[in-house]
């Protein structure tokens, strides 16, 4: 029987995709040929606490360190060695960066033990904005000066990058959520193609088979006005999100068009921020802080258009449930987004780049146009690009064919003892 140990940081995974992916990914294995356990670090717990849950063991280790858990890793695998028996059929599975000391701990610890590395970000694509041919420039030049680009934010960016090769390196497997990242692995990081793997996310089941909740009902539900077009924002609300860009966007899109509401789901740090960027529009933002996945739900039935503004994703959970949604989608052509959608089954706004300058006028212009468009769409238009979308979630990020994605790459790395 093969063990498999999921790494997942508690606080975090409430927040970002790397918790919906751990979820998902312990549902994708047959429990008899493999045991599936969960190491959870800065859980809320005061001791380590070993349970059991319809056949998923966890290991919940308390907060310390001040939560630095990729540089403490040693102190905690050492601990957890005594619980865990190390065996060739053992395959940890790491999901935060930059981990090269938890990597190393793992392998000290568990030397006949297998690790695996998922890529759900990387150092480069949030500092440069996706802007790949930024990261050729870096690594042509090292530090020389790049338009738009200070010393003190390449040095990061090239130190992180070398920190993410020793990474890639000390790895058994890479997996990489999009093709892009699987094809920069080889061709920048110089990492050999039989580590690499390239399984994208999923949707469970029971997520694309439930349907969705009428529009008029969810919208009486969250008390919304029957008339309003309603754009829905979902994620992290970062630069490299897009997220002032739609802001700004939104702001001109209220000056013509009245009944609109823009909804914002995730945490929001700098709410005085956002609110000076809209201030005509302000009152026609809702911001629902993190909520459960069955409001997310009502928000999802309720919309009309589900944006992803992002300059950079790498397989985005978020994309996947719009997918799924009835609104239509308007996204970019970012790093990673520009494998899922096309003018085929979205609205595409997209980013302008010169040279290795990112023109973010340019970008908000294009972003309007497509938000504009989407707004005016017919009944007809809208049922092709929706249709486009579901054969596309149910062909390409479909369940059944992910997981057998995961169990070749356990078989793989398992054999090659």
């Amino acid at each position: 029987m093969k063990h498999i140990y999921i790494i997942d940081e508690y606080i975090s995974s409430k927040q970002n995709g790397v918790g919906t992916y751990v979820r998902h990914f312990a549902q994708m294995f047959d429990a008899t040929d493999t045991q599936v356990n969960i190491i959870s670090f800065n859980a809320e717990v005061k001791e380590l606490c070993i349970s059991a849950d319809n056949g998923i063991y966890r290991y919940d280790i308390p907060f310390c360190a001040q939560g630095d858990f990729l540089n403490t890793g040693e102190l905690e695998f050492s601990l957890l060695s005594l619980y865990i028996e190390d065996k060739y059929n053992n395959i940890f599975f790491v999901n935060h960066s930059p981990c090269v000391d938890l990597l190393r701990a793992i392998r000290s610890n568990f030397p006949k033990s297998k690790m695996v590395f998922t890529i759900h970000d990387q150092g480069w694509t949030t500092p440069l904005l996706g802007n790949s041919k930024c990261l050729e420039e870096l690594k042509r030049n090292r530090l020389v000066k790049i338009e738009g680009l200070n010393h003190r934010v390449a040095s990061f960016v090239v130190k992180y990058c070398n920190e993410e090769k020793k990474m890639y390196n000390i790895a058994d497997a890479i997996i990489c959520l999009s093709r892009s990242t699987y094809q920069l692995l080889h061709d920048f990081y110089g990492i050999d193609y039989h580590k690499l793997y390239f399984i994208p996310n999923c949707l469970p089941k029971e997520a694309i088979n439930i349907p969705f909740i009428e529009k008029d009902e969810a919208r009486k539900i969250l008390h919304l006005n029957d008339s309003e077009k309603v754009l829905l924002y979902v994620g992290r609300t970062t630069k490299a999100k897009g997220i002032i860009e739609l802001l700004r966007v939104f702001e001109r899109i209220y000056y013509k068009i009245k009944n609109v509401r823009l909804v914002i789901v995730g945490e929001v740090h700098s709410l005085e921020e956002f609110t000076k960027l809209t201030p005509t529009s302000c009152s026609q933002i809702t911001y629902t802080g993190l909520i459960s996945s069955e409001r997310l739900a009502l928000w999802y039935a309720s919309a009309d258009i589900g944006i992803i503004p992002s300059y950079t994703e790498q397989c985005s959970y978020a994309a996947l449930e719009m997918m799924h949604t009835p609104g239509v989608v308007v996204t970019t052509d970012g790093w990673g987004l520009d494998e899922v959608f096309n003018d085929k089954n979205a609205i595409i706004a997209p980013i302008q780049r010169k040279s290795n300058e990112i023109e973010t006028k340019q970008f908000e212009e294009n972003l309007y146009s497509a938000l504009i468009k989407a707004l005016s769409l017919e009944e007809a238009d809208l049922e092709a690009l929706k249709l486009q979308c579901r054969t596309l979630l149910e062909n390409r990020y479909n369940f059944d064919n992910v997981s057998l994605k995961y169990k070749k790459l356990l078989n793989d790395i398992t054999s090659a003892i």
